[in-house]
Formats: C-alpha cells, structure tokens, sequence
C-alpha cells in the first residue's frame, strides 16, 4: 500500500449466506443422532455434517474485502491465502442486488463489472451499508479517473 492510500472500508460478508447449509447440516446431524439409538458406531457420522458447516464458516470467515482510496481488494481461503486486487479506476459499472432473504437483515450484495482481465466480475456479497459502499466506490472511481485522464471507451 502506497504511502497516501487510505483504507476507506473493511468488511466481510455475512455468515448468512451459509443459512441453508447450516439448517441442512442440523437436520442431518439430528436425524444421525435419533437414529443411533440403535447402533452405537452411527453416532460417528454426526461429525460429517458438523465438519461440513465448519468448513462452510471458515470459507465465508476468511474472505476479506478492503476497500482503499486506490484499489479494492479480497482477500480469500483458509489455509492458502488468495490475494486479488482491481484498481478502481478500471471499475466499468456497479449496482445492488438485494435478495429477499438479505432484505429481512439488511445486508445486500454489491455487484461491480470491471475490465480488469483477472477479474471482470467482482461480487461483494452479503454486507451491512451496501448503499454507503457502492457510493464509496462510485466517488473513488471517479476521481481517479479524473486524476488519471482515464476515459471509458466501450467498442460495441
């Protein structure tokens, strides 16, 4: 990070998003526990589904969205960390997507479509203040933009 870059929001996404797999790991791991009443050794495979679950918590817990006064970056994986950065000036549009799920909490998704070649889509799921966010990075690419004399060309 550049000596005037400035982080301007942090966040990750809502473990919400894991809902179903959550609900679906309880329902399995509760009918392997009422089944093995009459087998001993089938206890064992209430682990699966909680091993599941587990692993479903720490993916979303390890994503790490930084938004910078230059970059936008995500930070991905449990055990191997993937590092992915878009300069904001290459930022081509963005918008909200608000599932009727996220809605009942608040949270939404921003969706930014870019031109950088790594990462052309980038989604921003599941965050509080997804409005104050998009805004941000509305205003960031703009004015980089003007700082950079970059002009969007879109040969169609």
């Amino acid at each position: 990070m550049s000596e005037n870059e400035e982080i301007l929001w942090n966040g990750k996404p809502s473990q919400l998003i894991n809902f179903n797999a959550y609900l679906l790991s309880g329902i399995v791991a509760l009918a392997i526990i009422i089944f093995s009443f009459h087998w001993d050794w089938i206890f064992l495979l209430v682990f699966l589904p909680i091993g599941y679950a587990l692993k479903k918590w720490l993916t979303v817990n390890s994503y790490n969205y930084e938004l910078t006064s230059e970059r936008m970056r995500v930070t991905t994986g449990i055990f191997t960390k993937n590092f992915e950065e878009i300069e904001l000036y290459r930022i081509r549009d963005y918008s909200i997507v608000q599932p009727f799920f996220l809605r009942l909490f608040s949270l939404g998704n921003v969706l930014l479509k870019t031109s950088d070649k790594t990462m052309p889509e980038l989604t921003i799921a599941a965050i509080k203040d997804f409005m104050e966010v998009k805004d941000k990075i509305r205003e960031r690419v703009e004015i980089l933009r003007k700082e950079k004399d970059i002009k969007e060309v879109d040969y169609t």
